[in-house]
């Protein structure tokens, strides 16, 4: 098994003649984006990714979150922060 990026790959030969012919499948596909809708349990659900220059993937949509709840869910983040600095002190 060989890591290629955030992929594992197997590579299986085959040779014809002189030249080997390499054959690559992914096994596993490690992905770190929760917020993309492809993302389930720290893999990606995709077969095939695109990736840009940078390494990214092209393929990432992201969730949609209502303003409300977003606001919500930031002001209990900075809450729980808050308390973890005052705690620290």
């Amino acid at each position: 098994m060989t890591i290629f990026g955030c992929v594992y790959i197997t590579i299986f030969g085959c040779i014809t003649g002189r030249a080997v012919i390499y054959f690559f499948r992914v096994i596993l596909m490690n992905c770190e984006n929760f917020l993309c809708i492809y993302e389930k349990n720290n893999k990606c659900l995709l077969d095939t990714i695109n990736l840009d220059i940078l390494g990214q993937c092209t393929n990432c949509v992201y969730i949609s979150v209502e303003n409300d709840l977003l606001d919500t869910l930031k002001k209990n983040t900075r809450a729980a922060l808050q308390d973890d600095y005052d705690d620290t002190i």
